[in-house]
């Protein structure tokens, strides 16, 4: 489990009273066009990631490259959303 994603997960629960949950919802790598299409209604917007109804959680691909630092901070911060609904 990513190490942000366990502290942030740790607070969740702290401060919200929930339970810890039993799994990680599963993580599926999409490209842009794709979350625009989902997420945006077919527009073109800035999505990086989605979390629809469900146990899946949209990452867009190019957040996922290892030139890309910022997936490090997306996936667990989309972790914890998912955790909170």
């Amino acid at each position: 489990m990513n190490p942000l994603y366990e502290v942030l997960l740790s607070w969740a629960i702290v401060l919200s009273g929930y339970a810890a949950p039993g799994e990680a919802p599963e993580v599926m790598i999409v490209s842009h066009e794709y979350l625009e299409q989902a997420a945006c209604e077919g527009r073109h917007c800035k999505v990086m990631g989605w979390f629809p109804p469900g146990q899946t959680i949209y990452i867009d691909e190019f957040y996922c490259s290892e030139q890309n630092s910022q997936f490090q901070f997306v996936l667990p911060i989309l972790q914890l959303y998912a955790f909170l609904h």
